[in-house]
This record gives structure tokens, C-alpha cells and sequence, in this order.
């Protein structure tokens, strides 16, 4: 262990000789394996060698004792021969069990049959030599007794008549039985000579022969007797030589197999020997081949690894002294990091003694380091800072972990808090011998997170004290809330909780007649990607009706096509109501001024009286005006009522009734009197009327009069009236206040004849009349904009305290939605004031470049609707930092630039700024309005700055507006010391002129930045299609001392940055993007990559078509971005980020919100039940909530849901249902009111899925007992965010941020022809197999989708057609097949409204399904 430890300790030598030694070693290790394996495996041989030469010896010795085997050989010499059988199965079995070499164990294996074959015949032989012995014992017995017994006497022999001699027979015999004893000895001389049966036969036939015949010896006798004898003895010698014969060829056969089988173990041992010979000669010589082989690696590889070696060690010694000279250096550089950081890094040993610190912490501490190295902390802080540190530090020693801890230290008598991070250092064997800490001190991130935290309350109390909702919605049919602000409860009557955890929407108390409205302007707005405003009205929760603003704006996610909705809502009922007492103010003010001047131009007082009440009639909307005057009773001499003129507004001819004649107040009330003679107005109703008056109203025809007094010198002449026919009692204080000026005005042109006082007071009432507008217009004005005022103010509070993303961008839009508002009754309250004389100028310090940006802010938008250019010029000697009044400026030159983009459709509206005089700090600026709009005829111009006048009617009409725009800017340039004026040439366009006199700052802005920064004559190029706007740019860039080139079109700019490639390069390219007309990401994409042509590039932008570039920003932080219209701070800014500072960039979002499918993963388990008739889509369903740990189980219609739920008696398991509403048979409708009705069901959540989430398909699923609602195709977001809404309560993902997942993943996918896959896969949550399972599905359902069609056109099944349609509608949309969904789409609509389009659109459809189909089939990812 200690051998490796020291190895790996080692420098780099060491290791590099150590493993060099290793090689070397092992390489000798394998040549004397090598070597001792060749040895041993030679020995191996040789001895399997010997032992075949042993074998082959001892088969040699059994040959020869072989052949030596005969019938004359000794039988002692067969105890040789087994004693050699033995030896050679001895050596052949030791040979078999040695190495041999496979041929020689081949030619050995059929030896042991070969030995047996041998050892049997040589058994054979011994039994034969054995029988040999015998016979030949038993021969010679037999011939002794037979030559004995031939030796006697025989009786004579008679032959026939002859007589045989017994000499001669008897010497016959003898001689045959000595010719069968020369027989006997030549079987015995086998093989020389061979015997045969046949001639032992003979012999002893012939021996017979001699002896007499049984017949002629008597028996008994001792002749017969012996006779008889020899014939038996005869006869036994013949069978012992006959055996003996065939023993011998017997034996003479086994001798040949013997000698035969010995021949084949020879030759076998001697091909084994030789074989085996070969074998070990050939094995001795691959030997020595391979061990020179090894040797010669060996040496080769020596040399190698030493030449590497030597390279090796010259090559370390050289990084060596580098790394040593990089070593001295890192720790130079880690002593200076450790003494410049911002944080006390200090080194304590196990005692918890310091034993390094850095410089910081001597400055912290305030104490030396000398003063604090060998110290505990007990011995430097007091006890309570110490034995916090001191416990800290055994936990970090006893866990052996690191950790991160707040810890408090003393410095300069305060206490502050520093992020300890801690951990032990550890040697070689896993001991620690020391602590470390890197503490940072955080007091000022505490106090900020305070601060933050105490930001964010105040934030909370503003947003719930700000008057109106503020608002983030889903973009569906329902603007399903993310976000609600505390006034809706104000303004609908339900909290937030309604909206957000109980998934209310707002647009069920939108009124009925605006909801598509509504509908159609946020539709709108998504599509050109542009804010909105909109007035509509709405019913609370208690049904009264609300006016109600609303100003939002689209939000599109980059990562995705996901588009939400925020915006703020504002109460405006008060505002309306005001508004339209207001206009109807003016109205019953014309109507006054006209009866007035009826009263006094016409000379007939019943004909004047008659016209007035016309004209007061009709200005107040009335259905009858008359006049009653008072006389008193001849008969009576009571006061009776004389009816004088009336109007009637449907009757041509004046009104005359003989009904009142005598009658009295009394009969009718007696009130009436007593209030009009007290100057007090009287007003009846059908609901309250007295008997009387009663049938005064039915007499006038009324369901309600206003009767006001008219009196003359004081004197109670009588009253007029006015009357409504249908409405009872609608009059308000307008009607009041101008009703009593016009019966004052009455009674003075009554008593005009009277005298001039009359007169003057007539005079004297109508200017009250006019001042009792103008008080009315100002209170009126100045009440509306009181609220608004209080949104501005809290709103600015806001941005001011509050600094969160996202919630400032809601504070931003309720001002500017404010503002807005605020504008149009400022230009009420201005004129206003104006008339009244009180409106005063403010003398204040002031930016003009700011005051232009604000115009540029409000004006913006709309120039950018109608594609309209806006353009800032200063003159070079116009001044920036002014005094004097700018809101009035802005006013001015809002109204301007506002009428010159509503009277413009197309080019441009440049505003210029410039020095008309200038006196010591006095300055008088011309301010000019140019656009290429209409134009104004000459005729027009005359009454351009009246009051509530336009140059005609038409232009009213067609452009709206009150008119009160340019007299107002009249008036305004008067107070401000200037005037206005218009040059204008009809069809060409308009310039709009005006002066102020302003006072000059000391300081100006304009000289600081040119201190700040100056040009030193580099070129810039300006590339920008709009002539107008470069040139105000290089009036600028000009001033900051550039020299400038401009050009308006993508091919003049090629060729300047050619020309500039050749010479100098430009120091700055200022372009706009949208020079380029074609192409133009290619053509930008050329200019970002180039590199010799300009040093630095500046794109010119606007607020609206940024987002387009922002990925040139987000992928080359060199490219910086420049608004238009341009000013002289954000050009300087500008300069700065490019040539002094930071490049400006547009970068991606870090984070996203938390996706629902990750919340609902973190919940416990859900159960959900998929009621839905198509296969493709329940099976779409259970696959996309598995995604989010949600257990599914699915039914294909109603009646199976119904019947599933009633097996559960009532114990409903499921958390929530999907149910589909296009169903056959029972609709999804009928089935949640069903289900609703079932006992555990009742609370159970249902959602609705369907493709037609528009119209009323929302009330209806409410009415249902439905909760939510998925639209089709399904977004699996939208899905979780339904299920998590109604099962836990929508949640707020705003706090809970992940990081950002790379929005634009890529799938490994082929791409289809018809279909976005990659939006496809990711609607599927990513899953790639889950796309291709519902391709596969879309296959097989509708492969045979157009006979399907047509049989049911056929069979004129109109609910199966239009479930069909559906189906397909719902399947192609969730696989994003555009082209295809749009088809789908308008041809169901066409099916539902029966149009004539429908048969040509089914045929398209039918052909693309087919076509779809097909290309799917061939798609080899999809088999």
C-alpha cells in the first residue's frame, strides 16, 4: 500500500521510470514463460518419445520370439512371449498417457485391438502345441500296442481259392505300420512337408487290408483276439493322426494371423515413432522461432520504450520547469485572489486556532494578522460571537461535510451577518487536518430582502386600494384568470378566490349584446400582435348594468404558441353617466340658445313661445312641451289655469285644449301652487300621482311632466311643461337647471316690452345660461377625472416603491390606459378652462427630448397601425434642457401629430424642432408638423381653430373628433407667447406650425454628452429606406462629430460596404432591417457575418418589429439596437454600449414558470374517468394524463358512464371527469346532468372536451353542471392546468420558476409533408412514441374515411356525418395537420349550415384524408 502511495505521490519521472521498469519486467516475465513453457513442453515430448521407442522396442522383441514359434519349439519359450505382451501394453499405455503428438495417438489407437488379436492366437498356438504333445503321447502308445500285436501269429489267409502265405501278410503290416510311423514323422516336419488326410487314409486302408477278415478268425481265439485289438487300436491311431493333420493346418493358420497381427502392431508403433519424431522436431524449432520472435520484440520494444522514455523524461523535465514557474505563479495569484477578495477566507486546525487569514478579514476585524494567527475565536470575539463559531466548527468536523451557515461577527462596533461556507481539508488517508471557511458578508442582502419583502406589501396594499381590476387571463372563450386583482370584487361582486380557485370566468357577466364584440377586438388584437382598448358594458352580481374600460394587451410565450391576455378593467359608469348628462347638457344649452333666439326674433309672443318650446322639446328629447298661464276666475275669482301653446312631437300642428277651461290648482293639487309660486320645479309621475294629476297626465297624454315656473317682474305668470310618453319620471338636474334658465329667459322676453330693466335681466340670464355651461363642463370634467387622477397617483406610487417583473408591466398599463382616458376629458376641462379664463401656464425645468419621447410613446402605436413612419429632426442648435410649461407643449404637439396620422394612410409624419430667436437665457422654438395626408382646400382652412368645428362634415363622419383639438393648441400657443398656423395643399399634405416662447437652463444635456463623448471623424454609414429619418439621424451623428454616408436601399448599401472593404472599413453601420424587402433574414444574416466592411453594428428598431430580430440579438452580443425615432440620449446611450460600454442585447428568458404536469406530478395520485367515443382520442388522453402520474380508466358513451357509476353505489372513485360532448346516442350533456343527479357524484368535478369551445357551447356546459373545459385539439398544458384548476384550485406559478427548457427541441422525427411534427410531438409533452401511436390511429380509423362519407350521404345519417366530421376535425387538429384541420374545420361548418360549399369541400376532404393517409403508410417510422 505504501509502494503505491509513494508512486502516486511521485513527480512525473518517477511514474514515467516506474512504469518503464513495469514494461521491461513484464516483458521478462513473458520471455521466461515463454522460454520455461517451450522447456517443458520440449521434455513433454521427448519423454512421450522414449516412451513410443520403449513401445516400439518391446514389439520388435515380440517379432522375433514370433517368428521363432514352431511345433518343434520348446513350450517354455511361450512364458517370453506373454511376459512381452505384457511389456508392450505396459508401454503402450504409458505412451497414451504421455504428451503425444495427435497423428502419432491416431496410428496408436487400434494397437490394443491389434495386441488382443495377437495374444488370442498365441493362445490359439500354445492350446495346438499342448495337443500336439498329447497326440503324440497317445500315438506312440497306440503304435507300440499296435506293432506289438501285429508282431503275433495270424491265421492263414485264403484268397478265393489261393492261399495267402501268413509270413508274407504279416511282414506287410509291419511294413505299413513302419510306412505309418514314416508318415507320423513327416506331419510332424510341418510346414516343410504337409500331410494329408486323404493319404493317412490310405495308409491305414492298406493296413486293413492285410488283416484277416473278422469272419474267418474265430472268436475268442487268440488270433481273433488280437486281431480285433488291432483293428480298435487301428482305428483310435487313425482319429489321433487325422487330428493331429487338422490341429497342424489349424495351427498353421493361427501362426499366419499371429505373425500378420504382430506385423500391424510393428508397422502401427513404427508410424507412431516416426510421427511422433517429426513432430517433436518441428515443435523444437517453432520453439526456437518463437523465442527469438519474443527476444527480438523484446529488444525492439526496449529500444522504443527507451527512445519514448528519454522523450518522455526530456519532455516532463521541460513542462517541469514551466508547471514550476506556473506553480510560483498560481500561488502568487492565489495569495492575491485570498488577500483581494471581497470575503474573509480564513484556515483553522483541529484546536480551532487560526492559522491563516486573508487581508480582508484584518480589515473586517480591524486587527493585524499577527494578532490573530495561534488564537481561538474565544480569544478574539466576545464569548457569545465565539461560541457560535466555535459550535459551527464542530459540527463541520464531526460531519466531515461541508456546510453553509449565517454567522455574525463583530466590525466597528455593529454586528454583521456573513454566509459562511465551511468544510474540512482532509489528508491522503481520509484524516482531516484543518478547517476552511469563505465568508461573505451579506448585510446589505438582508436589508434588501427586508426591504423587498416590506416592497412587496406595499405592493399587495396598492394593487388592492388601485380603483379597477388588474388582470392575466388564458386567451380561450372563457379568458380563464391566472390573475385577478382584489376590484373585481368591487366591480362584479365575487372575490378573487371565485375566479381563481373556483375557475370563474368574466364572461358571463359581459352583456349579452357586446359579448361578440369583446370577442371579435381581443381576436383581432391576438392576430396583429397589438394591444387593445374597448368600452363595454357588463351586469354584476346583483344584475345592475356597468360601463366598464378595458385596455390588454396579447403576451405571446416565445416558447411556444401560447398566447395569454393582460390588461387592466375600469369602472367608467360614472364617467359614462357623467358623459351623457354632459352631452345632454349641451344639447338642452343649444336648445336654450335656440329658444332664446326664437323668443327674441320673433315678434308674435304665442308664435316665439310656440317655436321655443319646439326647439326646448327637442333638445331635451322630450315627446311634448306646453305652457299654461295663470288667471283668475270671473265667476270664481279663484286662480284658474289657461292652456296657452303646446308642441307635440308627432303631430305637425300646434296642440290646442279647451279641457283645462276653469280649471282651478285645487283640482288638481294643491301643492302645485304652492311650489311653483316658490320658484320650485314640479314633477309627476303615473306611479305617485295624485287623483288629479292624474288626470292631468292622461289628459297632456304623459306618463310624467317636469313643470317649471315662469315669472315675470316676480310676478308667478304661469308654467311651461314638458312631458314623456312612455318613460315616467327620467329627469335629472340638467333638465332642472336649464329648464329654470329658460323659463327665467321666458319671463324676461315677456316683460321685454315691460321696459330696458327687463330687458338687461333677459341679457343678464342668458350669460348666466353660458356660465352655468362652462361651470358645468369644468365641475363635470374636473369629477371625472378625479378617479382617474387617484389610478395615475397609486399607479405611479407603485412603479415608484416596486420593482417586480411582471407586476410593474400591470402597473405600466393601468397608467397608460389612464392617461389615455385621462386625455379626452383633459381637452373637456381645458377648453373649459380656457373659457372660464382660469387655466395657468407652469414654469418648470424641463427635457424637451423627454417631453418627445412621451409624444412618441402615446403616438406610436397608431402610426405603426396605418404603417405610417414617424420622424424626430432637431435643428444642431436647438437646446434640450428648457423651462417653461411641457405638459401644454406635449398637448400641443399631441393633437397634431394625432390629426396628422388620422388624416394619413401612407408615408410619413416628420416633427421638427427649431430656433426661431434666441435672446440671453430666452428662446422662441418653432415646432412643425409635417405629413403626406389629404391636404386642406383653402376654404377648409378658415375655420380650422373654432371651437367644436372641423374643415367639413364629411371629415366628421369619416374620421371623428370634437373639434376642440386645434382651438385649444390655439389657445395654448397664446398663453405660451406664439401662434399657429397651417400650410396646406389639398392631396399632397399638411404642415402644422406654432412658437413658444421658453426660458433656457444653465446647464444643457446636449453640451454634457458631447463632453462625455466626441467623434473623432470616422465614418458611419446610415442604411434606412426612409429618406426623412436618416437624415435626421445624420444631423445628429453629425453634431457628435462623425463624418456620415447615407443610403436608402439594400443595393446602394452592398455597394458601400464593398467600396469600404477596399479602403477603410466603416467605424459604424446604423441599419434598418427592413431595407431589405426580400429575403431579408438572409440578407441580415450576411451583414451580421461580416467582418472587414465595419467595425460595430446598430440595428435601427421600433417597439413593434424588435421581437422579429431579437434572435440576431439573442446569438451575437455585438449587435446593439437603436429605437426610432432616435433622440440625442439614445443615441448617446448608443454610443456608449458600443464604443464605451455594454453592448445592448436582447437575451432570452432564464426561467419559465413550473408547467402543471410537474405540479400534479408532486400530488398524490389521481384517478380520472375519459368518457369519449373516438378510440384515437381516449387513447390520446389516458396516454397524455399517464404523463402525469394520472390513473385512468375510459368508457365510449354515456350509458356505459351511467352504468360504471352506478356499480359504485354511490362511493364515486374518481377525482374528476373528462367528458367528451359529441356523442352518439347521449351527448355529454345529458350525461353529466345524469351523473350529477347520482348519489356520491354530486361534487364530483366534470370537464368538458370538445373542438367547438366557442359560441355557447360555454353556457350550455355550465348550465350542465359542468366545471371546466379542454378545448380540442388538445394542449396538454391547457389539460393539466383544467385538472389541477378543479381538483387542488389554480394555482399561482409566478414564485415557482424552474429553469428554462430549450423551446425549440428538436425531435428525432422525419418530417411529413401536411403536418408540423414538432408541434405535434410537443403538444403529445414530447413524447415522439406517443405522436407515432396516434398517426397510426388516424390510419387505421380513417383509412377508409371516404366510402364512409359517402355511405352515410347516401343513407342521409345526418348525426353520424356530423360525428364523423367531428372526430376528424378534433384528431388532425391534435396532430397538427394545418392545411388539413382548416378543412376540416370549414367543412363541418358548411355540413351544419347546410351550405351549397359543402359537397365540393367533403370532396376536397375526402382526396386529402386519402392522401394523408397514404403518406403515413409510407412513412417507414410509422411500420
Amino acid at each position: 500500500m505504501s509502494f503505491f502511495t509513494h508512486k502516486e505521490n511521485n513527480s512525473s519521472i518517477s511514474k514515467r521510470v516506474f512504469r518503464g521498469y513495469i514494461v521491461n519486467l513484464l516483458l521478462l516475465v513473458m520471455v521466461s514463460g515463454a522460454t520455461v513453457w517451450g522447456v517443458q513442453r520440449l521434455h513433454e515430448w521427448i519423454d512421450s518419445t522414449e516412451k513410443v521407442d520403449k513401445l516400439l522396442h518391446q514389439i520388435y522383441l515380440a517379432r522375433i520370439e514370433a517368428k521363432g514359434f514352431s511345433l518343434s519349439s520348446d513350450t517354455t519359450h511361450a512364458s517370453q512371449v506373454d511376459s512381452l505382451a505384457i511389456e508392450i501394453s505396459n508401454a503402450l499405455y504409458a505412451a497414451e498417457n504421455s504428451r503425444l503428438y495427435s497423428k502419432s495417438r491416431s496410428e496408436l489407437e487400434n494397437v490394443n485391438v491389434w495386441m488382443e488379436e495377437f495374444n488370442q492366437y498365441w493362445l490359439m498356438f500354445i492350446d495346438l502345441k499342448q495337443k500336439r504333445f498329447d497326440a503324440e503321447e497317445r500315438m506312440d502308445r497306440l503304435f507300440q500296442q499296435i506293432f506289438i500285436n501285429a508282431r503275433e501269429p495270424f491265421p492263414r489267409l485264403f484268397r478265393g481259392a489261393a492261399q495267402v502265405s501268413g509270413a508274407d501278410t504279416h511282414n506287410d503290416l509291419l511294413f505299413q505300420l513302419l510306412h505309418l510311423k514314416e508318415l507320423e514323422k513327416r506331419i510332424w516336419n510341418f510346414p516343410l512337408e504337409i500331410v494329408h488326410r486323404d493319404s493317412v487314409d490310405m495308409i491305414f486302408l492298406r493296413i486293413r487290408r492285410l488283416l484277416p477278415p473278422s469272419d474267418l478268425v474265430p472268436p475268442g481265439t487268440r488270433a481273433g483276439e488280437t486281431i480285433r485289438q488291432l483293428k480298435t487300436d487301428l482305428a483310435s491311431y487313425q482319429s489321433v493322426i487325422n487330428e493331429l493333420v487338422f490341429a497342424i493346418h489349424e495351427l498353421h493358420s493361427a501362426q499366419g494371423l499371429m505373425i500378420s497381427s504382430a506385423e500391424a502392431i510393428q508397422n502401427a508403433g513404427e508410424r507412431a515413432n516416426d510421427q511422433q519424431n517429426r513432430a517433436m522436431e518441428r515443435l523444437s524449432l517453432y520453439s526456437l522461432y518463437a523465442l527469438i520472435t519474443i527476444m527480438a520484440l523484446a529488444i525492439i520494444v526496449g529500444f522504443w520504450m527507451a527512445y519514448i522514455f528519454m522523450r518522455k523524461v526530456d519532455k516532463d523535465e521541460r513542462n517541469r520547469a514551466v508547471k514550476d514557474q506556473l506553480l510560483q505563479e498560481n500561488r502568487k495569484l492565489l495569495n492575491d485572489i485570498i488577500n483581494n477578495s471581497a470575503s474573509l477566507i480564513y484556515v483553522k486546525d483541529l484546536r480551532g486556532k487560526y492559522t491563516l487569514i486573508n487581508q480582508q478579514m484584518e480589515e473586517i476585524l480591524g486587527m493585524e494578522a499577527h494578532r490573530i494567527i495561534g488564537k481561538a475565536d474565544d480569544q478574539i470575539f466576545p464569548s457569545e460571537y465565539a461560541l457560535a463559531l466555535q459550535k459551527n466548527d464542530q459540527d463541520v468536523l464531526r460531519k466531515g461535510e461541508p456546510v453553509q451557515i449565517e454567522e455574525f461577527l463583530p466590525s466597528s462596533g455593529k454586528r454583521r451577518t456573513f454566509l459562511s461556507n465551511k468544510f474540512p481539508i482532509q489528508n491522503h488517508d481520509g484524516e482531516i487536518t484543518s478547517l476552511v471557511c469563505v465568508s461573505t458578508d451579506i448585510t446589505p442582502l438582508r436589508q434588501a430582502l427586508s426591504e423587498l419583502e416590506l416592497s412587496r406589501e406595499n405592493y399587495r396594499n396598492i394593487v388592492s386600494n388601485v380603483p379597477g381590476v388588474v388582470y392575466h387571463c388564458q386567451n380561450d372563450t372563457r379568458r380563464t384568470m391566472l390573475f385577478i386583482s382584489g376590484g373585481v370584487e368591487k366591480l362584479i361582486g365575487l372575490g378573487v378566490d371565485a375566479f381563481i380557485a373556483e375557475g370563474q370566468s368574466m364572461m358571463p357577466f359581459v352583456d349579452n349584446e357586446d359579448v361578440q364584440k369583446v370577442r371579435e377586438t381581443i381576436r383581432s388584437a391576438v392576430l396583429r400582435q397589438r394591444p387593445y382598448e374597448i368600452e363595454y358594458r357588463i351586469r354584476d352580481l346583483f344584475g345592475h348594468r356597468k360601463w366598464v374600460y378595458e385596455k390588454g394587451l396579447p403576451v405571446y410565450e416565445k416558447e411556444s404558441t401560447k398566447v395569454t391576455l393582460q390588461g387592466v378593467i375600469i369602472d367608467i359608469t360614472a364617467q359614462k353617466e357623467a358623459m351623457t348628462e354632459l352631452m345632454l347638457r349641451d344639447k338642452l344649452l343649444e336648445g336654450v340658445s335656440e329658444a332664446v333666439k326664437e323668443l327674441i326674433m320673433t315678434a308674435e309672443p304665442e308664435e316665439a313661445l310656440l317655436k321655443a318650446l319646439r326647439v326646448m322639446g327637442q333638445g331635451a328629447a322630450v315627446d311634448r312641451a306646453f305652457a299654461f298661464t295663470n288667471e283668475k276666475s270671473p265667476k270664481t275669482g279663484k286662480l284658474i289655469l289657461r292652456h296657452i301653446v303646446e308642441w307635440d312631437r308627432i303631430i305637425l300642428e300646434p296642440v290646442s285644449r279647451n279641457e283645462f277651461d276653469n280649471v282651478s290648482y285645487e283640482e288638481i293639487s294643491t301643492t302645485w301652487f304652492y311650489r311653483l309660486s316658490e320658484k320650485k320645479e314640479v314633477v309627476v309621475s303615473q306611479r305617485n300621482a295624485e287623483p288629479g294629476e292624474m288626470q292631468f297626465l292622461k289628459t297632456m297624454k304623459s306618463a310624467s311632466a317636469m313643470l317649471i315656473p315662469v315669472f315675470v317682474h316676480e310676478r308667478f305668470w304661469g308654467f311651461i311643461g314638458f312631458g314623456l310618453g312612455t318613460r315616467s319620471g327620467d329627469w335629472n338636474e340638467s333638465h332642472n337647471t336649464l329648464f329654470k334658465a329658460f323659463a327665467g329667459t321666458l319671463g324676461i322676453v315677456l316683460a321685454r316690452n315691460e321696459g330696458a330693466i327687463e330687458l338687461q335681466k333677459a341679457k343678464e340670464a342668458a350669460e348666466a345660461a353660458t356660465r352655468a355651461k362652462s361651470d358645468f363642463l369644468a365641475r363635470m370634467s374636473h369629477e371625472i377625472r378625479t378617479p382617474l387622477n387617484a389610478i395615475i397617483g397609486w399607479t405611479h406610487l407603485g412603479l415608484e416603491k416596486l420593482n417586480i417583473p411582471g407586476h410593474s408591466d400591470y402597473l405600466k398599463r393601468i397608467q397608460s390606459s389612464s392617461r389615455s382616458l385621462l386625455g379626452i376629458i383633459n381637452d373637456i376641462l381645458d377648453f373649459s378652462k380656457i373659457e372660464a379664463g382660469r387655466l395657468e401656464l407652469e414654469e418648470i425645468d424641463f427635457d424637451l427630448e423627454a417631453v418627445m419621447q412621451n409624444l412618441a410613446d402615446i403616438v406610436m402605436f397608431r402610426a405603426n397601425e396605418k404603417g405610417l413612419d414617424l420622424v424626430f429632426d432637431y435643428a444642431p442648435n436647438v437646446p434640450l434642457s428648457l423651462v417653461g410649461d411641457p405638459l401644454r407643449i406635449e398637448q400641443v404637439l399631441v393633437n397634431l401629430v394625432n390629426n396628422a396620422i388620422k388624416f394619413t394612410d401612407k408615408g410619413e409624419v416628420v416633427v421638427k424642432v427649431r430656433v426661431k430667436r434666441k435672446d440671453g437665457d430666452q428662446v422662441k422654438l418653432l415646432f412643425s408638423v409635417s405629413d403626406t395626408g389629404i391636404g386642406l382646400k383653402e376654404e377648409q382652412k378658415n375655420h380650422l381653430f373654432k371651437a367644436f368645428s372641423q374643415a367639413d362634415v364629411s371629415i366628421t363622419r369619416k374620421y371623428g373628433g370634437t373639434g376642440l383639438g386645434l382651438a385649444i393648441c390655439k389657445r395654448l400657443t397664446s398663453l405660451m407667447e406664439g401662434e399657429i398656423w397651417v400650410e396646406s395643399e389639398y392631396g399632397v399634405g399638411s404642415v402644422f406650425s406654432f412658437t413658444v416662447s421658453l426660458g433656457m437652463q444653465s446647464t444643457q444635456k446636449k453640451e454634457q454628452m458631447r463632453n462625455a463623448f466626441e467623434g473623432t471623424g470616422d465614418t458611419v454609414l446610415i442604411a434606412d429606406g426612409n429618406k426623412a429619418s436618416a437624415k435626421s439621424l445624420q444631423h445628429m451623428l453629425q453634431d457628435f462629430g462623425f463624418s456620415v454616408k447615407r443610403c436608402s436601399s439594400s443595393r446602394a448599401l452592398w455597394q458601400e460596404l464593398e467600396r469600404s472593404e477596399m479602403v477603410t472599413p466603416f467605424g459604424i453601420l446604423f441599419l434598418d432591417p427592413e431595407i431589405f424587402k426580400t429575403h431579408s433574414d438572409i440578407e441580415i444574416q450576411k451583414i451580421v457575418k461580416s467582418t472587414g466592411e465595419f467595425e460595430h453594428l446598430v440595428f435601427l428598431t421600433t417597439p413593434f418589429n424588435e421581437n422579429r430580430y431579437a434572435d440576431f440579438f439573442v446569438n451575437n452580443e455585438k449587435i446593439a439596437r437603436l429605437n426610432k425615432p432616435a433622440n440625442y440620449s439614445s443615441l448617446f446611450d448608443c454610443f456608449m454600449d458600443v464604443l464605451g460600454g455594454d453592448v445592448i442585447g436582447t437575451t432570452a428568458s432564464a426561467g419559465k414558470r413550473k408547467i402543471y404536469r410537474e405540479l400534479l406530478k408532486e400530488k398524490s395520485p389521481l384517478k380520472i374517468l375519459v368518457v369519449d367515443d373516438t378510440a384515437s382520442n381516449r387513447m390520446l388522453a389516458v396516454e397524455l394524463l399517464d404523463m402525469a402520474n394520472i390513473k385512468t380508466e375510459v368508457v365510449t358513451g354515456g350509458p356505459e358512464a351511467l352504468e360504471l357509476a352506478s356499480r359504485f353505489n354511490s362511493d364515486c372513485p374518481y377525482d374528476l371527469v373528462l367528458m367528451d360532448i359529441n356523442m352518439p346516442g347521449m351527448d355529454g350533456y345529458a350525461t353529466t346532468r345524469r351523473l350529477k343527479k347520482m348519489p356520491g357524484w354530486e361534487e364530483v368535478p366534470v370537464a368538458a372536451m370538445t373542438a367547438e369551445a366557442f359560441g355557447d357551447v360555454e353556457s350550455l356546459c355550465l348550465q350542465a353542471g359542468m366545471t371546466g373545459m379542454v378545448a380540442k385539439p388538445i394542449d396538454p398544458e391547457d389539460l393539466f392546468r383544467v385538472i389541477y384548476g378543479l381538483v387542488f384550485g389554480v394555482h399561482d406559478l409566478n414564485d415557482r420558476q424552474v429553469m428554462a427548457e430549450d423551446s425549440m427541441e428538436r425531435f428525432d422525427f422525419p418530417d411529413i409533408k401536411g403536418l408540423k411534427v414538432h408541434h405535434g410531438i410537443r403538444r403529445m409533452g414530447g413524447r415522439s412514441d406517443l405522436y407515432k401511436r396516434l398517426l397510426k390511429g388516424f390510419c387505421h380509423d380513417y383509412k377508409n374515411f371516404g366510402s364512409s362519407l359517402d355511405d352515410l350521404l347516401g343513407e342521409n345519417d345526418n348525426d353520424s356525418i356530423y360525428r364523423l366530421l367531428h372526430s376528424l376535425k378534433g384528431i388532425v387538429g391534435t396532430m397538427d395537420a394545418t392545411d388539413l384541420y382548416d378543412l376540416a374545420i370549414k367543412t363541418e361548418s358548411a355540413f351544419k349550415s347546410q351550405s351549397d360549399e359543402f359537397v365540393k369541400l367533403a370532396g376536397e376532404l375526402k382526396e386529402q384524408v386519402k392522401e394523408m393517409v397514404t403518406r403515413l403508410e409510407h412513412i417507414s417510422e410509422l411500420q
